[in-house]
């Protein structure tokens, strides 16, 4: 009961606010009862139909597609990135229809790009009110609804967006340790999973980032060292990335 009393409620109240917000723009869809066919719907709908039939069956192949787009043996999900992909046609299998699983993503979608997004403007200490108006109109226009709206991968781009912004926060005015390198390892080894034009942008913001602490802070020899735990790690973790299935389609 003591722990229970020590809950920072005015520090709780901004998260569930941005997750009740994506609840209701998930449940504007679920309204209609219907599913939401869009610009890229078909395409990725065939990549998860590919892994959820997969994995129905047991018969696993990352590199090549078995099932969807008409059997045609295509190399797809090996290029957009296999491990999201099977995530996804596990979610598929476990929901039943694509009316629910547009329901859940929409609402993972928002809810992850709400919270990133408030704690990136939370972070340059804005009051909390001003952070949640911020973030209630990040979900609501660019990018980030057309997931929903179209099935558009920028949509998952602009959801993990504020992730990286964070990272680079902490390049910038962390003085004792610019770089979290376990932090960055998932940051990039999600974005290049996920969605490669997100993993390339994350480049082009987090290089200038790096940049200043090296040349502003003391401990470089630190930040060097924890570069290269983020850049080893990444590379296990993540061997098998969408510049390397290119480079095999190449050799084959």
């Amino acid at each position: 009961m003591k722990k229970l009393k020590k809950v920072n409620y005015a520090a709780c109240w901004p998260y569930l606010a941005v997750v009740l917000f994506a609840a209701y723009l998930a449940y504007r869809q679920m309204r209609t009862g219907n599913i939401i066919i869009g610009s890229d719907t078909i395409f990725h709908f065939n990549r998860f139909y590919e892994t959820e039939e997969q994995i129905r069956n047991g018969n696993l192949s990352w590199f090549m597609t078995l099932y969807g787009f008409n059997q045609s043996g295509r190399v797809i999900n090996a290029f957009y990135g296999p491990a999201f992909a099977y995530l996804n046609g596990l979610l598929l299998l476990a929901v039943g229809t694509w009316y629910r699983y547009q329901i859940i993503t929409s609402f993972l979608v928002f809810a992850v790009g709400g919270v990133g997004m408030y704690r990136a403007v939370h972070r340059f200490k804005v009051r909390g009110s001003i952070a949640v108006l911020v973030t209630i109109i990040y979900m609501t226009i660019g990018w980030l609804p057309r997931w929903q709206s179209g099935s558009n991968f920028t949509g998952i781009g602009a959801a993990l967006m504020p992730y990286g912004i964070l990272v680079a926060c902490d390049m910038f005015y962390d003085k004792e340790k610019p770089i979290h390198w376990i932090k960055l390892t998932i940051l990039m080894t999600v974005a290049l999973e996920c969605h490669l034009l997100t993993a390339l942008m994350y480049m082009a913001f987090l290089v200038p980032a790096w940049l200043y602490a090296i040349i502003k802070r003391e401990n470089k020899r630190g930040i060097l060292l924890n570069t290269l735990k983020a850049v080893l790690l990444n590379h296990l973790l993540d061997g098998q990335h969408p510049l390397a299935s290119v480079l095999d389609v190449q050799d084959q």
